[in-house]
């Protein structure tokens, strides 16, 4: 009777305590499937809804393209956060956090509103429409995030404790009846439950070290029913230990590294996986763009230089252009003649680091650079003909494998036309690249042109004006003569008047 008794409220105490634990299992499940990933969805829309005001802000002043379109993939990015809080929100049928969500998503409404309404309006009122619509909106977001991730850390965590309260509270009891029943079963259950506990203490301390964002060491593998618990902890450590490595990685500008998170696979990989991209392709376009830019910087430096003489000019930007785009040749045509005999003149051309002097000259619709000339648009050829150019090399000749011929314009006037070649494709921003150059060169050598003309002009002048100098001062001379003459002219006749007067008086 009294075994029967014990063995009655043992299976009852066994009964409860597998079913607190499968509650705490749930819990656990819960948190690791639903609660974190619903935590890192509102941090994640309170980022991009940063984002999204900061871009506002650079598009109000550079009205650049970029952000413009950098605003819409946040806008479809927080659309879907919303969407996915809303599923979770769903599971956990928690009436608080879904008017949440609900009031979050008006406010992420009245952003897009905002942002929609800066698209029509000028510049003024785009400033006070960030002030005064989207910027509260983004406030009051960032202000709900934070209030549903107190709300779920003060509710969810603390039913996970209230839980592990009521376990103990059915070890304590075990035990009482264990002592008065059997003090040898009484020794099993207290150790039963005592290895329980402390496996679920170990656990809560785990994930509560995961709510305060930090990462503690792997749990050891207790070998027993709660080892899927431990091994599901450890395996959420390992993928967060893994979004750590990753965020150091990206921080550092790396976005090559072979660091795979949650495998690349869930919302949250895929989250990741995805901004790695985007952050590569913005990296990779800083890059071109800097590249540029410090190209540009350089050849205007070349053209400040070298600027009072077209073919010094010519060579040096051609040189230096070929080095500076990976290139291995190039020619530079300038034009030459009137308006109705115009010619191009291969100025300049350079290969494999080293100057050519060769002499050229073309006529207008002559080959890809007279063509060129005509059409005044580039041509960017892949396919080259084996006798069109061949390029010298440690090697052999080899035919290259792009041209790239791009005519001299400026004030709707074409000044020449530059040619170059390569092994290699002209990519997109480095034929952009390249076109700039042009723009400035063209204008460059427009000037030097210029200058020269002017002081050819001012040469003749002073050839001109000195042969009128020593015209006038002949012809000077030639009228003192000529007055001499006259006045000696002059006294011979009064000498002859006078002698005549004598002999008539005779």
């Amino acid at each position: 009777m009294i075994y029967g008794a014990a063995a009655f409220i043992s299976i009852i105490l066994i009964a409860s305590a597998g079913l607190i634990l499968s509650q705490v299992t749930t819990k656990y499940q819960q948190l690791s499937t639903i609660i974190e990933p619903l935590k890192f969805n509102l941090l994640s829309f309170n980022s991009e809804a940063n984002q999204l005001a900061a871009h506002q802000q650079a598009y109000l002043l550079s009205n650049s393209e970029e952000s413009k379109e950098y605003v819409a993939y946040v806008s479809k990015r927080m659309a879907d956060r919303i969407q996915k809080l809303a599923e979770y929100v769903d599971t956990l049928q928690d009436k608080n956090l879904k008017a949440n969500t609900e009031s979050l998503a008006l406010e992420m409404n009245k952003m897009f509103a905002a942002s929609k309404a800066l698209e029509s309006v000028g510049l003024e009122e785009r400033a006070d429409i960030i002030m005064n619509s989207l910027m509260p909106a983004v406030l009051n977001s960032s202000k709900l995030t934070k209030e549903m991730n107190t709300y779920l850390f003060e509710k969810h965590l603390t039913g996970f404790s209230s839980l592990m309260e009521e376990l103990e509270n059915i070890q304590l009891s075990a035990m009482l009846g264990f002592m008065l029943l059997m003090l040898g079963f009484y020794y099993i259950v207290h150790k039963t439950f005592s290895f329980i506990i402390a496996q679920i203490k170990l656990l809560d301390q785990e994930i509560g070290e995961l709510a305060k964002g930090n990462l503690p060491e792997e749990l050891a593998d207790p070998k027993n029913e709660l080892s899927f618990i431990s091994n599901s902890v450890n395996q959420l450590l390992k993928n967060l230990q893994g979004v750590k490595e990753f965020s150091i990685s990206v921080g550092k500008g790396d976005f090559e590294s072979d660091i795979s998170v949650f495998d690349n696979t869930g919302d949250l990989g895929n989250a990741l996986a995805s901004m790695r991209q985007s952050l590569k392709e913005v990296s990779a376009e800083d890059k071109k763009r800097d590249w540029a830019n410090q190209g540009l910087a350089t050849f205007l430096g070349i053209i400040r230089d070298h600027g009072h003489n077209s073919e010094e000019l010519s060579y040096q930007v051609l040189a230096n252009l070929v080095k500076y785009i990976g290139a291995n040749q190039g020619g530079l045509f300038i034009t030459d003649g009137e308006d109705t005999d115009v010619r191009l003149r291969l100025v300049a051309s350079y290969a494999y680091n080293r100057k050519k002097f060769l002499e050229k000259v073309l006529q207008p619709g002559q080959g890809l650079v007279g063509q060129a000339y005509l059409e005044r648009e580039h041509i960017y050829l892949r396919e080259i003909p084996k006798d069109y150019v061949q390029i010298t090399s440690g090697l052999g000749d080899a035919t290259p494998n792009s041209i790239f011929i791009q005519p001299l314009i400026v004030n709707d006037e074409v000044m020449g036309v530059l040619e170059m070649a390569s092994f290699h494709d002209f990519e997109p921003h480095v034929q952009d690249f390249i076109k700039k150059v042009s723009e400035s060169v063209a204008a460059a050598i427009g000037t030097a042109q210029n200058n020269h003309r002017n002081r050819e002009i001012l040469q003749q002048s002073q050839i001109l004006a000195e042969q009128l100098r020593a015209q006038e001062e002949e012809l000077r001379q030639n009228t003192e003569e000529l007055q001499a003459t006259q006045e000696e002219m002059h006294r011979r006749i009064l000498e002859l008047e006078r002698e005549n007067m004598l002999l008539n008086s005779n």
